[in-house]
């Protein structure tokens, strides 16, 4: 679950100022998980399959309604990427923020190290 906040104030010409707070809260243990790659040539794969971003937006709606959770995955994360990359990580993004889905970061294309981070338990 996700909830936003937001506050005015006076920026420095008269002219207002937004700032936007976002809490995260950890997902339920059972919650559905939808697994989300985005490769270097710009594919968006979901549960293994690519998608198109109507058919992402559909998933995730579905997925919100499940109080379910996006694990995701950039392929070559260390580099930067690529003009086709970045063009589908930003319509994932946009599609989460849209969604308010809550999101587990992967650096493995097999998101090993999210199922280790799971069993292990929250940080202290």
């Amino acid at each position: 679950m996700l909830l936003a906040a937001a506050c005015g104030r006076r920026g420095s010409a008269d002219r207002p100022t937004d700032s936007t707070v976002v809490f995260s809260m950890i997902p339920a243990a059972d919650a559905p998980v939808l697994r989300v790659s985005v490769m270097r040539d710009g594919q968006i794969s979901a549960g293994g399959r690519p998608v198109a971003p109507r058919v992402l937006d559909s998933l995730f709606g579905s997925l919100k309604t499940a109080n379910g959770v996006v694990w995701y995955y950039r392929e070559a994360p260390q580099g930067r990427p690529t003009i086709q990359q970045q063009a589908a990580i930003s319509v994932v993004l946009n599609l989460m923020i849209h969604h308010q889905l809550p999101v587990r970061l992967s650096t493995m294309p097999d998101f090993s190290d999210v199922i280790a981070r799971d069993r292990a338990g929250p940080p202290p």
